[in-house]
C-alpha cells in the first residue's frame, strides 16, 4: 500500500458527498506525501510547536504515522487551508495543492 493509499484512510468525513470528498480526500494524501518527502522529525515536531498542537499527542511513532494524525486533525476541522499556507511560508519551493476554493467546479 503507497503512502497516499495508507493516507486516504484518515481523511472521509461523513458531510462530504461524491465528487467533492474525492477531491478533498486526494488532496490531504498529496499534503501527507509531499510533508514526508519534505520534513524531516525534527522540522515536523517544530511546525506542531507553531501550530500549537501536541507532538507526543499525535497518533504513531514513526514519522508518517505523526503526519498523517496532524493532517487528519486539520482535515477533520476544516482547518487544511491553515495547514498549507503554514507549510507554504516554510517551503516555499514545495508544489503544495491549491486552496480548498478551487475545487469546486
Amino acid at each position: 500500500m503507497t503512502i497516499i493509499e495508507e493516507a486516504k484512510i484518515y481523511f472521509a468525513p461523513k458531510t462530504d458527498t461524491g465528487k467533492l470528498r474525492k477531491q478533498r480526500e486526494n488532496r490531504a494524501s498529496m499534503v501527507v506525501k509531499l510533508m514526508n518527502d519534505c520534513l524531516d522529525m525534527n522540522e515536523l515536531r517544530d511546525l506542531c510547536y507553531d501550530l500549537q498542537v501536541d507532538f507526543e499527542n499525535l497518533l504513531g511513532e514513526r514519522k508518517i504515522d505523526k503526519i498523517k494524525a496532524l493532517v487528519g486533525l486539520f482535515y477533520r476541522q476544516n482547518l487544511l487551508d491553515v495547514l498549507i499556507n503554514w507549510l507554504h511560508g516554510i517551503r516555499p519551493d514545495v508544489d503544495w495543492p491549491e486552496n480548498d476554493i478551487n475545487l469546486v467546479d
